[in-house]
């Protein structure tokens, strides 16, 4: 069977379908909306997953966590222990999120799993070191130590127990 001949057999199964009544269809206005909705959301989870790798570098930054991989295997250890694993794994989940969405669309069936998750991942870090190098991490950590920052409040006030859990070793040793 040629190429033209099974293409106007497989148009006239599907307006046999659609005339037949039993094939379901949507309007175009749901599919713009659905398309806005994902647009909307990979926006919101690039923007998320940017803050989240952010607040990532910040934290091992300002809490001096950093310097400990200079203390060989015991401060290689201490960095893994104080390391903010729930928000690197909150990262993980958008972007994984983000993957799921994205691969929803025509292009993600065209581009393979691992690119797609690659792109997310890299656009992410970009994303992310434009937020470190701006002062919002700095303001938002003055905010949560005068108490006005309610709802990241406590993330922010994570970064200074380090250091209060490093001067309380000190004096009970």
């Amino acid at each position: 069977m040629n190429e033209e001949a099974l293409k106007q057999r497989i148009q006239g199964n599907v307006l046999d379908t659609v005339h037949a009544g039993t094939a379901h269809m949507r309007s175009r206005a749901y599919f713009v909306l659905r398309a806005a909705a994902a647009i909307t959301l990979a926006v919101l989870a690039l923007a998320l997953s940017g803050f989240v790798l952010s607040f990532i570098a910040f934290s091992i930054h300002e809490s001096g966590e950093l310097f400990l991989l200079g203390f060989g295997a015991r401060g290689i250890a201490v960095f893994f222990n104080l390391f903010p694993w729930l928000s690197l794994m909150l990262d993980g989940v958008v972007i994984l999120a983000l993957e799921w969405l994205l691969a929803g669309f025509r292009f993600g069936y065209r581009v393979s799993l691992l690119s797609l998750l690659a792109a997310v991942f890299g656009a992410s870090a970009v994303l992310a070191a434009l937020v470190y190098a701006l002062p919002i991490h700095s303001l938002l950590l003055d905010a949560a130590d005068r108490g006005q920052l309610p709802i990241l409040g406590g993330l922010y006030e994570r970064i200074h127990e380090s250091h209060i859990q490093g001067h309380s070793d000190e004096r009970s040793g």
